[in-house]
């Protein structure tokens, strides 16, 4: 479960351009603390017809609601995704949601057609679709050996084409690389002029 939620950390914190550091087991902050982020995992329940379910409770709630950028991250054991919703959205899916004495509000999500997962909000028996709030797991944006990294070299070298490789994604790559990136391109271009 903890190799998850590094995985969760790291996605997040990749996406928001900041390091998410641990306060807790399941809440996160950048150094600033205007990022801030709860991770939840649940495994897949075959039996039930919301497969997944999760605790949400009021410490969690007041944590997110003192920071800037705050998200409320829900991971599944079974998927290499998750969730990250935006603190004010969770917010007012509250009142939909089954609590218990006060204690936690229940989360349940299920399926949804798109093949992502919803929401349902059992007191209002309304979903919310959670696809806007993606978050890929598993992905090192920082990975040269990536794909599709490895197939595009290939076909670059086995067409005879120029070929830049840099660190990250297309804007993790300015955004975190950029000396690197800018030397990069500067040497494809410069390439180019020269044929």
């Amino acid at each position: 479960m903890q190799k998850k939620r590094d995985e969760i950390v790291e996605a997040l914190s990749a996406r928001e351009q900041t390091k998410l550091i641990a306060k807790t087991l399941a809440s996160y902050w950048s150094p600033d603390h205007t990022v801030r982020a709860v991770c939840t995992i649940s495994k897949r329940y075959e039996k039930r017809p919301l497969p997944y379910w999760y605790a949400y409770h009021p410490r969690w709630q007041d944590f997110l609601g003192d920071g800037e950028s705050s998200f409320v991250v829900f991971a599944c054991m079974d998927r290499d995704a998750a969730y990250a919703v935006p603190a004010k959205i969770m917010h007012k899916c509250l009142s939909g949601l089954r609590t218990t004495e006060d204690k936690y509000w229940h989360v349940d999500l299920t399926d949804s057609e798109d093949g992502h997962l919803e929401m349902f909000l059992a007191k209002t028996k309304e979903s919310l679709p959670l696809a806007p709030y993606f978050l890929k797991l598993g992905w090192n944006p920082r990975a040269r050996d990536v794909t599709p990294h490895d197939p595009m070299e290939r076909f670059a070298v086995a067409n005879r084409l120029r070929f830049l490789s840099t660190a990250g994604d297309h804007l993790g790559m300015l955004f975190n690389e950029g000396g690197e990136c800018g030397r990069g391109i500067r040497k494809f271009l410069e390439l180019g002029l020269a044929r």
